[in-house]
């Protein structure tokens, strides 16, 4: 696939599936390291525009935490 900017949801799950084929390798190449930095980048780009994660108020983090803690 020919890195871009990803911009639709197709080309998403195409970029998701070199990643996880550069990541089932062993032994990458340089290049290969390369492109799998570059395709993270372009994912976690369209990642953080499409699927934004917001704070949360203080009051939801701090129920979050106690319930993690088990108290």
């Amino acid at each position: 696939m020919y890195r871009k900017i990803i911009k639709t949801e197709k080309e998403y799950n195409e970029a998701v599936k070199c990643i996880e084929q550069l990541m089932d390798r062993e032994n990458l190449t340089e290049q290969e390291v390369r492109e799998l930095e570059l395709w993270s980048v372009l994912v976690s780009r369209y990642e953080a525009e499409k699927w934004p994660i917001s704070k949360p108020d203080p009051a939801t983090a701090i129920l979050f935490r106690i319930e993690q803690m088990g108290l």
